[in-house]
């Protein structure tokens, strides 16, 4: 794939090919209730070999939600990064995250 977004449900339901109307294969690696420890250990499976221009990664809400301790999220999502960077060195990586909400307003 071109593009690949790997991340939690805020992934998964989100429709990338029809809001990105590019021409470029995006696969869409999102699962409900997915966390940064669990991510790191099935990273391969998510990247399966194959070369990737661009991995979009949105990951720790649910780390949150579940009271992981913030120096594991952290240390987690570093080991991600490490990770993809060291087997596939010419893949921009980036990091998403979602926007606070002030639900009094």
């Amino acid at each position: 794939p071109n593009i690949l977004f790997i991340g939690d449900s805020i992934v998964e339901y989100y429709p990338l090919q029809e809001l990105f109307g590019t021409l470029k294969t995006i696969v869409n690696r999102g699962i409900r209730g997915y966390q940064t420890g669990l991510l790191l250990e099935n990273l391969d499976a998510h990247l399966y070999g194959g070369a990737v221009d661009k991995i979009f990664l949105l990951i720790g809400t649910n780390d949150i939600g579940k009271d992981v301790p913030v120096n594991e999220a952290l240390n987690n999502l570093e080991a991600i990064i490490q990770s993809v960077a060291r087997d596939y060195p010419l893949t921009e990586i980036k990091l998403l995250s979602i926007l606070p909400v002030n639900e009094g307003e």
